[in-house]
Order: C-alpha cells, then sequence, then structure tokens
C-alpha cells in the first residue's frame, strides 16, 4: 500500500530490463530520491543523464551492471550525488509541465 515504506532504506534501485515503454518503476525510485541504474532501455535514457541523476548501462551487459552496482555501493558520496539529483525528476514531471509540453506540441500540429 505504501510504496515508500517498502523502499526507503534500499541502498539503489536496479531496472534490468532488456524492453520497457516508460518505466514508472524507475520514475518512481528517482522520485523517491534512490540512486538508479538501469539498462539502456529507451524510456530510461528519458530519464535518466549518465553519471549526474543514474546509471546506464548497456542492456544484457551483465558485467557493467555489476561494476554499476558496486560503484555505488562502494561510493557513497557519489550515490549520494545521483540520488540527490535523481528526485529532481518530479519537477520535470509535474502535472502543470507535462500539460503544457503536451499543449506546444498540439499546438504545432493545429
Amino acid at each position: 500500500d505504501d510504496l515508500f515504506d517498502e523502499i526507503k532504506d534500499s541502498e539503489l534501485f536496479v531496472l534490468s530490463s532488456n524492453y520497457e515503454g516508460m518505466p514508472n518503476a524507475l520514475i518512481e525510485a528517482m522520485a523517491l530520491g534512490l540512486p538508479c541504474i538501469s539498462t539502456d532501455v529507451s524510456g530510461a535514457r528519458d530519464m535518466i543523464e549518465n553519471d549526474i541523476n543514474g546509471i546506464v548501462v548497456p542492456i544484457n551487459d551483465k558485467d557493467k551492471l555489476v561494476n554499476a552496482m558496486f560503484k555505488v555501493i562502494e561510493n557513497k558520496e557519489y550515490a549520494s550525488s545521483l540520488a540527490n539529483n535523481a528526485c529532481k525528476i518530479s519537477e520535470s514531471l509535474r502535472q502543470d509541465v507535462v500539460i503544457e509540453k503536451w499543449l506546444s506540441i498540439i499546438n504545432t500540429i493545429i
């Protein structure tokens, strides 16, 4: 019932998908301020600026995924920086911001 209570003590969030549309679980983890690692699926590339607010690794590259996980777990300052930047995703996905983007697209079509 309460996602925050379930993941608030997590050290990181990992999305290891081969295919995604818009990964809601990734967005939620970022908004909660977790350092996030994702495979290079389409939706993740829209959300993560690599090494700024998360880490993107190639799909099916187990070694890079594991290395990224160790990098976050072993470097608390780096993890904290990713987490602090990740939670800013909620600003760019606020309802008024998204509506404005849609209206801009619609107005260029009409």
